[in-house]
């Protein structure tokens, strides 16, 4: 089991994150999806072609809110979500 770490990690450089071994999580859609895509394990983990619905399905949630307003993507979320 990891050790638990102590004080503000956002704080923290990159390469002070490398060296205690923790990773920052992604901080966009974008890059949450990049790292979900990476991880191979995922197919095993997820049944069928959950993993490549579920991708196809965010890439379209980010066209269709590209270019919208804060204000505007806030109110769609709360209707949808």
């Amino acid at each position: 089991m990891p050790t638990a770490t102590k004080g503000d990690l956002s704080l923290l450089s990159k390469e002070e994150l490398h060296h205690m071994g923790v990773k920052r999580l992604p901080d966009s859609l974008e890059n949450a999806l990049e790292a979900f895509a990476a991880e191979a394990i995922l197919k095993e983990w997820f049944p069928g072609k959950f993993t490549d619905i579920y991708l196809k399905h965010k890439h379209q949630e980010l066209k269709d809110v590209q270019g919208m307003s804060t204000d505007h993507l806030y109110a769609q979320y709360s209707r949808r979500y």
